[in-house]
């Protein structure tokens, strides 16, 4: 079970972080990582991916989807790419409440999802960090970044 303490609260999650992974708080932020990308990704902001989002080195690499889903390389690691998507609402009730979510569930559990899918032998792209910001009360703001896969394209892209 994780338990950390966010702006006077204390979150309590019932989950397992998976072996390659660690949990880590910078300022009110909180981050599952994996080990083996903590101080590339640290040292590139991922502590704040609203600004990485925004950053002007980021902008060229920019995907279609729901969201802004920012391709960018990663630092210290040659070749390699990371994705950054903001977790977005649909539906109708995007126009009252766009991208707060109570407390900071969804991303640690796509995280550990998508671990335990690559784990039964279903291709997927491999996450390096949840990131979860919080921003009033029990809301917060969450973030995916994942391994980008060379070979591939988004769903728009493929279908054309």
């Amino acid at each position: 079970m994780l338990k950390y303490r966010a702006e006077g609260q204390m979150q309590e999650h019932r989950m397992t972080i998976p072996e390659a992974y660690e949990i880590l708080k910078q300022g009110p932020t909180a981050i599952i990582i994996r080990k083996d990308y903590r101080e590339s990704l640290l040292g590139q902001g991922i502590a704040r991916p609203d600004q990485l989002l925004r950053s002007g080195q980021a902008a060229a690499g920019e995907r279609r989807g729901r969201g802004r889903v920012v391709s960018m390389p990663i630092s210290g690691r040659p070749g390699e790419r990371m994705l950054i998507r903001q977790y977005l609402r649909g539906g109708l009730l995007r126009f009252f409440n766009r991208d707060l979510y109570w407390q900071d569930r969804r991303p640690s559990r796509e995280l550990l999802l998508t671990v335990q899918a690559a784990a039964a032998g279903i291709p997927t792209s491999q996450v390096l960090a949840a990131v979860c910001v919080p921003c009033t009360g029990p809301f917060w703001r969450g973030y995916l970044i994942v391994r980008e896969l060379a070979s591939c394209c988004d769903l728009p892209e493929y279908l054309q």
